[in-house]
């Protein structure tokens, strides 16, 4: 993927916004640490990949409707497919 285009960018600036979810949480650290060197060194599926083992880890509270969504789109504008998505949506906590 050439990493000046837009696709990519756009890519790069949502998974950045998700960093935020690794702050104020034990144990959080070595996989934000992990996160942030994988976005540094634009490797994008092993950032998704270590936010959504973050997410899903037993300690980790329940994700918001909103972020299992924006982490659905990511996979999907990734060309992801694996089980993050629907593991994530078993720990949604506003479920309607």
């Amino acid at each position: 993927m050439d990493i000046s285009s837009d696709h990519y960018r756009d890519l790069i600036r949502r998974l950045d916004s998700l960093k935020g979810l690794f702050s104020g949480r034990p144990g959080a650290s070595g996989l934000r640490a992990y996160f942030e060197e994988s976005l540094a060194a634009n490797e994008l599926e092993v950032a998704l990949h270590a936010l959504c083992a973050f997410l899903l880890d037993p300690s980790a509270p329940p994700v918001s409707g909103t972020v299992a969504e924006q982490v659905s789109e990511l996979h999907s504008l990734m060309g992801l497919e694996d089980e993050c998505v629907y593991k994530l949506t078993a720990k949604i906590v506003d479920r309607h």
